[in-house]
Parts: C-alpha cells; sequence; structure tokens
C-alpha cells in the first residue's frame, strides 16, 4: 500500500519497515539505532548479516550522534552532499556500512521527521533488480511505500557511489564518478599536511609577538601583514611581513625611501640586516629560523594609494573577513600551484601571488572551483583588485605560467592525483649521454643585484638568443633558465642547422620593400609573388651565433655536445636538478 510521510514515520517509529524513494532507486528503511527493526530488514531482504548497511541522515549533526566524525567525512561531506555517495563509516552499530545525506525531497523529510538516521538498503530481494517504482517493490514485498512528493518513481540513475576514504578504495562506482570524489579527497589530504601544526602557530605566534613589542619601541605603529595575519600561511612558511605604518606628513612626495633607516634600526636589534628591493626598498633579517621582512607603508584610507605597499593592509582586512573553511581552501589552492610551479609573482616564475590566489579562490567559491575556472579563462588575463579597481591582480603572471595553471587545473579535473600538490623529485643523474641538439650557456652571476634582477636579466637573455636564432634559420624548441651561485641557460634545437637558409622577401604589394629586397639580394627568384633568396648562414653553429650576441649579462661559457657532460660534473645538487629536470622534460605531476 502507499503511504504518506505523517504515516511512514509513525511506522517507522515503531520499529516497522517501509520502502521509500530517493535519488537513484527506492530503499528499505528502518530506524538505524533499533536493533529490532534493523532484524527486520535483513530478514525481508534476506540480506546476510555479514553485510553492513547504508544509513541516510539529516545532517552530520544527526551522524554525531552514533559516531565521533572524523574531519575528512566532514569535508567530503561539505563538498558532495547532499547526493548518491555513500560515505563508509565505523559507528557504534555494527550492521552500519556508510552513510550519505540524499538529495530527494521525500527521503530528506522523512529522515527529518523521524530524527534519527534511517536504514537505506535498496529495495529488493538480494540479487533481485532494484526497485524504480512502487509497483516494482511492491512485486518484492509487501511493504508499506511511500508516495513520493510529485511522482511514485525514482529516476532510474545507477545506484550510489560508495567510498572508504581511509583505504581510499571505491567498494562501488555508481552515480558519482570517482574523479569527481577524488578531486575533494585529494585537496583535502594536502590541506592535512599543509595545514600549520601547533609548533609551528607556537612559532609564529611567539615571533609575532616580540617583534610587535620590540619594534613599537622604535616606531610607534607596527602591523604583522601578509599571509599570517590573513591565516592562510602554510606550515613551511619561511618568512613574516610587519609594515611599519607612517603619515602623509612624515614623507609627503610620496617616497618611502626616507623610512629605510628606521627600518634597518629595529631589523638590527634582531639580527645582520639586509636591504633587498622589490616595488620599494625594504629591509630583511633571519630570526628564530624565519625571515622578518620590514616594510613601510602610508596610513590611507581604503581605495588610496600613495606606495605600493600600502593596499597590503587592506588586503589583510579583505581576506580577514573570509570564513575559516575558504581560507582552508586558498591554502589547497596555494599548494598546488606550489606543486605545479606557478606559484610567486617574483621573475623567478612570473606566476600567481599569494594574493592573486586569495581572490581567485574566494571568486570561484573554493579551490576545486578556482580550477574549474581557470580552465576556461583566456590569454591575457586580468582580475580586478576587490580594494583597488584599478589594479589588476594578475599583472605578474606571465603567459608561461598561466598556460601551466590552465593544464594542470583540466588535468587535475580530469584524473586527480596527490602529486599535484606533491610531485616527485627528478632523478639526478651521473652522466647525461651525448646531447646533441643542446646548448649550454652559464655566466657569472651578475654583482650588486638582487636575484629578481638577475632572473628578469636571464629571461630576457634567453628569448633575445631565441628570437636571433630563429632568424638566422635555427628553431629554439625550448628553453630554460637557472639562477643560483651562477646563471645557467640550457636551449634545445628543433633540428641541426641546414647549410643553407631561404629568405622570403615581402609581396609585389608592397612594391617599395619588394624592390629594395631585390636590390640587396640580386639572385633572388620570384615564388608565388615574392621573392626568395639562398642564404648561406653567418654562423657555423648554434654556439658562434650565442657567442655574437652582445649582451650586458656578461660574457659566456659555452658547452656543446660533449663538453655539456663536463660542465654537469661540476655542477651542485640544485644545478643538476635543473639540468636533469629540463632533460626529463615533463610537467611536474606527471612525473
Amino acid at each position: 500500500m502507499l503511504v504518506d510521510i505523517r504515516e511512514a514515520t509513525r511506522l517507522l517509529k515503531l520499529g516497522r519497515v517501509v520502502a521509500f524513494p530517493t535519488e537513484t532507486a527506492f530503499a528499505l528503511g528502518a530506524d538505524a539505532t533499533n536493533s529490532r527493526a534493523v532484524e527486520q530488514v535483513y530478514h525481508t531482504k534476506k540480506r546476510l548479516h555479514n553485510k553492513k548497511m547504508p544509513i541516510l541522515v539529516e545532517n552530520l549533526e544527526q551522524l554525531s550522534t552514533i559516531m565521533e566524525v572524523p574531519e575528512v567525512i566532514r569535508y567530503l561531506s561539505d563538498k558532495l552532499h547532499p547526493g548518491p555517495l555513500n560515505i563508509t563509516v565505523s559507528t557504534r552499530y555494527p550492521w552500519v556500512g556508510s552513510f550519505r545525506i540524499s538529495s530527494d525531497r521525500t527521503a530528506r523529510e522523512l529522515v527529518r521527521a523521524v530524527g534519527k538516521p534511517l536504514i537505506a538498503t535498496s529495495a529488493n530481494l538480494s540479487g533481485k533488480p532494484h526497485g524504480y517504482t512502487h509497483q516494482e517493490v511492491q512485486s518484492q514485498f509487501d511493504l508499506p511505500v511511500v508516495k513520493g512528493t510529485g511522482a511514485t518513481k525514482c529516476p532510474r540513475l545507477p545506484v550510489s557511489t560508495i567510498f572508504n576514504p581511509d583505504t581510499e578504495r571505491f567498494i562501488r562506482i555508481g552515480s558519482i564518478h570517482k574523479n569527481h570524489v577524488l578531486k575533494h579527497y585529494y585537496a583535502f589530504r594536502a590541506l592535512e599536511k599543509i595545514r600549520p601544526d601547533k609548533v609551528k602557530k607556537k612559532l609564529v605566534g611567539e615571533i609575532v609577538k616580540e617583534v610587535t613589542e620590540v619594534t613599537k619601541k622604535i616606531h610607534p605603529e607596527v602591523i604583522c601583514g601578509g599571509s599570517v595575519a590573513k591565516e592562510t600561511y602554510l606550515n613551511d612558511l619561511r618568512d613574516i611581513d610587519f609594515f611599519f605604518m607612517f603619515d602623509r606628513k612624515d614623507f609627503p612626495d610620496g617616497n618611502l625611501e626616507g623610512a629605510l633607516e628606521i627600518l634597518k634600526k629595529a631589523a638590527g636589534k634582531f639580527g645582520r640586516v639586509e636591504v633587498d628591493y622589490a616595488q620599494h626598498p625594504y629591509v630583511k633579517v633571519k630570526w628564530k629560523g624565519i625571515d622578518l621582512e620590514f616594510v613601510a607603508a602610508y596610513k590611507t584610507r581604503k581605495g588610496e594609494v600613495l606606495s605600493a605597499t600600502d593596499r597590503s593592509i587592506w588586503h589583510v582586512q579583505w581576506v580577514s573577513q573570509l570564513d575559516r573553511a575558504m581560507k582552508d581552501e586558498i591554502m589547497i589552492a596555494k599548494q598546488f600551484c606550489k606543486g605545479v610551479g606557478v606559484y610567486g609573482a617574483e621573475l623567478e616564475v612570473e606566476g600567481f601571488s599569494g594574493y592573486a590566489i586569495e581572490v581567485l579562490v574566494a571568486k570561484y567559491g573554493g579551490f576545486v572551483g578556482f580550477l574549474e575556472g581557470m580552465v576556461t579563462r583566456k590569454w591575457p588575463v586580468r582580475e580586478k583588485d576587490p580594494v583597488d579597481s584599478k589594479r589588476n591582480v594578475l599583472a605578474s603572471v606571465g603567459l608561461d605560467s598561466f598556460l601551466r595553471l590552465r593544464e594542470a587545473s583540466r588535468d587535475y579535473l580530469e584524473h586527480p592525483t596527490k602529486w599535484f600538490f606533491f610531485p616527485k623529485k627528478v632523478k639526478i643523474r651521473d652522466r647525461l649521454g651525448l646531447m646533441k641538439r643542446w646548448t649550454l650557456v652559464q655566466f657569472k652571476k651578475p654583482k650588486g643585484l638582487v636575484d629578481d634582477a638577475v632572473w628578469g636579466m636571464s629571461k630576457r637573455y634567453a628569448k633575445k638568443i631565441s628570437r636571433i636564432a630563429k632568424r638566422e634559420g635555427y628553431i629554439v624548441k625550448r628553453h630554460a633558465v637557472f639562477v643560483e651561485r651562477q646563471v645557467i641557460v640550457i636551449f634545445e634545437l628543433e633540428e641541426v642547422k641546414k647549410e643553407v637558409n631561404v629568405e622570403i622577401g615581402p609581396p609585389k604589394s608592397e612594391y617599395d620593400h619588394y624592390k629594395s629586397f631585390e636590390e640587396r639580394h640580386p639572385d633572388a627568384f620570384e615564388v608565388a609573388d615574392r621573392k626568395w633568396v639562398f642564404v648561406k648562414p653567418r654562423f657555423r653553429d648554434f654556439g658562434e651565433l650565442v657567442r655574437g650576441v652582445d649582451d650586458k649579462i656578461g660574457i659566456p661559457e659555452i658547452f656543446m655536445t660533449s663538453r655539456i657532460q663536463k660542465a654537469y660534473q661540476g655542477y651542485y645538487e640544485k644545478e643538476k636538478q635543473f639540468v636533469c629536470e629540463f632533460l626529463e622534460n615533463l610537467k611536474p605531476w606527471q612525473r
């Protein structure tokens, strides 16, 4: 017989068994906390007692009445419920194997009305077909069947997916694809590893307290900023920002370099002072294993910018208003960007700053939304700063980093693994072999320049060489730059240089240019309305081309073919790592 939710609720509270619709198929329901009612389900379904059964709960609060809910389950449920995903659990009731929060309106209303978890095993005799209509259920059982809201049939979807987060194993693949589960599961496992532990939190708290107390004796207003103030820092935190706030009248010309002496005096209380430069000069000092970075900024109204650092305090305010769950999503996204090699606005990476990631994750509603958003974005990229509408928070992002993040996002959504967050290291080789198409160029590191400036110079140099090479008939397939104790640039050519190059002139429609080309090359011949000419190469090989390029970065030392191994043998571990990564030619998550 068909019954409404009120009657079904009465029967369930009396310990009876009823059938009711879910988002997949009909289920047999009973009070999951009533052993006699559960026994009726086993008997009615003819199910073996060693097979546990799934339950439906109204929410995680209801689940917590029968078990202590682990954080991984809370995270997955928040991302994937309501819906047809059963997550395995261990409760004080031995017959309960998994739970879910149903997306079916009737099932939800029934669980809410009963006020207890409900057994929700499929409404069929063991080994028989699932029931998708009340007629199909009643053909197998003489039981009350709950009338669905607006219909008495289910959508005939595959059964629910069952996932065990402890073993990372799918017991059954159903309506939800495993990758849809895993993209959230691996995100949570990454969060577990990167979230600051108690030791790190204690250390950071002590440093912030002590530094603020000491520096305020030198300057009245010092504020902790950056990811520490926003509570989005990771466990591998290496630096903490402190902003020394000044009134406009202190430096009315908008130049905060005059504050440098105050910053140096404050930093001197903690160790050896180092002055560095970004868009502005700032002071660094290492203390208790952490780099303290002292930065000067103006006290401004929201939206007012007098110097490059003034927005930072407003950035802290904006991120601080996000809830803890969103900050966790930001931390996951930061680790993802680190893992795939696009984290950081500095010229070494030309990637995504911490604040850019914070803005994007908040915009897209979480880590997975951030990846989905990146897949659809096109170059050039622009994202308005929430605290300064004139500023593009993605201004530092280079094309290579943008394309890499877009590719990594697509790959992760399709085939999620932990390696996106924590890539394997490339194995360092003893020998490289004969690199016939490689040219390795190294320079002494320019003195008096910060690393960021050297990275910029080195990257521009590599692009300059590639442009000239193309003009001279060489095709540079790829190149890479590394800056540590020296500058190393590796070029890989598409093919060996040809004996003769073909130079193609302008079309006849550009008459003046056409005639000029003809005058310069009297041996030129005409093909398809253009003049062509065979030209002997100016350089014997690519190495000679590199030597012929004048650049302020310095005088290059060039290694080709067998000489590359000689240079490699003299490298430090990080330099060898760079060379081996170039040789392997895989993205970090593909290793």
